[in-house]
Formats: structure tokens, sequence, C-alpha cells
């Protein structure tokens, strides 16, 4: 599995990386520390998948979409997000597909927030 040493020898090693899944089921081992040093140094970033990662803060992710802003394949599948990191992915990322959890009272906002994208 991964963890926060794990990241940031990724992120000082490949600062080019495209793809990265750290999709996994909250094991723990890594924690925002290990995002910061992706979304740091890793700015080529297109698809990134952190689903079933709870233990990320919002404010963590902010920081991805904020500093990987090529970012068009966004997996945040049960990272507990709200309306607000939404928004943060319209303002900064050119996104194509996201996969997220989320209430279906909040589809309509998304779809209306986010033009020509794919939402599962």
């Amino acid at each position: 599995g991964f963890s926060d040493k794990t990241l940031n020898l990724i992120a000082e090693s490949y600062p080019n990386l495209k793809y990265l899944n750290l999709g996994g089921h909250g094991d723990r081992l890594i924690t925002d520390k290990g995002l910061y040093a992706i979304a740091n140094s890793c700015h080529k970033l297109e698809y990134l998948s952190i689903s079933d990662r709870k233990e990320f803060s919002e404010i963590s992710i902010w920081n991805v979409i904020h500093s990987c802003s090529k970012i068009q394949q966004l997996d945040i599948y049960k990272c507990g997000i709200t309306y607000r990191t939404i928004k943060e992915i319209r303002l900064y990322l050119k996104i194509k597909y996201i996969n997220l959890n989320t209430a279906t009272q909040y589809l309509k906002k998304i779809e209306t927030a986010i033009d020509n994208i794919s939402i599962s």
C-alpha cells in the first residue's frame, strides 16, 4: 500500500506524472501530507483517483485542484466532499469526467456548475 513516505518519493522522482490512482479502503497510511507532496510536485497530472479516501481533508483536495490544473479525470467517490469542492473544480479545472458520491439533490447543482462534464 501507499504511505506518505511513498508519495513523497513519487512526488520527488516523477514530477511529470500524468496518472495516479490512490483509491483505496482508507488504510490511513497516507494523509494530507502525502497528498500535498503530490499536489506541489506533480503539476502535469491528468488523472487522479482518491476514491474511498475519507482521510483526505477538503483543503488538501482543494490544494490538488489549485496546483494540478491539467487534471481532466477526477475520481473523488466517497471522499466526503461538499458543494464548495465542486465550485473549486469548476473554477480551476477543465475537467472531462468526474466520479463522485453525493446526494441526488446536489446533482442538478453540479450539472449546472460544471459544463460539458460526464458525472457518474
